[in-house]
């Protein structure tokens, strides 16, 4: 399975961005009920396996990162989520599994994105509530806020044309299937998490460049993802970065780069992430080097 970031929203917003015919799209219902400047949405949807649900304005994107495919049952809204938000609330309210805000709509453009991971065989209904207060539409012209900073380049979430990203589940990739990569901590457990404060600094070869100052790290031993975001200068996880782990040894996590998310906007990456982690589960150094959007970057980070 290829995957593709998603989200389809009114014509407007499209910006010549390519959409894969795979994910499901929805409207949501407009019920009214909410003021002004405060609005509700409740979503639910159908996962067996690992899926991301993306929401925006009045329509929302579902994209299955692994297992059967997901498929939304309904999207009921007060009314259409503005684009400026000053205050934004996630609650998972039904489902066996995992449900956790990983964008910030607020920190994103205004779109917001949640992932669901159902941990057992067979399909589950999930339904989630999201709350806002805050003013403003969605305009469909933010490409002056384009992370990267390539105004033409038509990339962000509907950037399909690569096979690369979080969810690249090739069968005989899964971590802890694959004899070579060995040294995983006893005290780890499948799900390795960090959240801590540094210091640091990201530059691009088009001038751009990022103070760091925070990050949080996931990595999952079954599927082999690693995920870590940065705090920067710029935001709050403004800098984010996908791959699969490639070799663990001693101290050292050496991940094979797939995707990065500048500010929101996604392009498709490649390069090495290295993570050195102490036997207390901190991530005390990050380095990495590659190629984004169409130019190269170095990345430097201290605890």
């Amino acid at each position: 399975m290829k995957p593709v970031f998603f989200l389809m929203l009114a014509p407007a917003l499209l910006l010549g961005q390519s959409w894969n015919s795979g994910d499901q799209s929805i409207r949501a219902q407009i019920r009214g009920g909410g003021s002004s400047d405060s609005g509700k949405c409740t979503a639910e949807v159908e996962v067996d396996g690992v899926a991301e649900i993306a929401l925006r304005g009045d329509e929302g994107r579902i994209r299955t990162l692994a297992g059967n495919p997901a498929r939304w049952r309904r999207l009921e809204c007060t009314s259409a989520m503005p684009r400026n938000i000053s205050d934004f609330r996630f609650k998972g309210v039904d489902g066996r599994g995992r449900q956790d805000l990983s964008q910030d709509p607020r920190n994103n453009n205004g779109l917001a994105v949640i992932r669901i991971e159902d941990p057992k065989g067979g399909s589950d209904g999930y339904t989630f509530d999201i709350e806002w207060r805050g003013s403003g539409t969605w305009s469909g012209s933010g490409n002056s806020n384009s992370g990267w900073g390539n105004s033409n380049s038509g990339s962000g979430w509907g950037n399909s044309n690569s096979g690369s990203g979080w969810g690249n589940n090739n069968s005989n990739s899964g971590w802890g299937n694959n004899n070579s990569n060995t040294g995983w901590g006893n005290n780890w457990g499948n799900n390795f998490s960090y959240r801590g404060s540094g210091s640091g600094s990201f530059s691009h070869s088009n001038g751009q460049r990022q103070d760091l100052r925070g990050a949080y790290v996931t990595m999952d031993r079954n599927s082999g993802i690693a995920q870590v975001n940065f705090n920067t200068s710029e935001g709050q996880e403004a800098l984010q970065f996908s791959g699969r782990i490639q070799r663990i040894d001693r101290d050292t996590v050496t991940v094979d780069l797939q995707s990065a998310r500048n500010r929101g906007e996604r392009v498709n990456a490649t390069g090495t992430i290295r993570l050195q982690v102490s036997g207390d589960r901190r991530v005390r150094a990050i380095s990495s080097d590659g190629n984004a959007a169409g130019g190269r970057f170095n990345l430097n980070y201290r605890e």
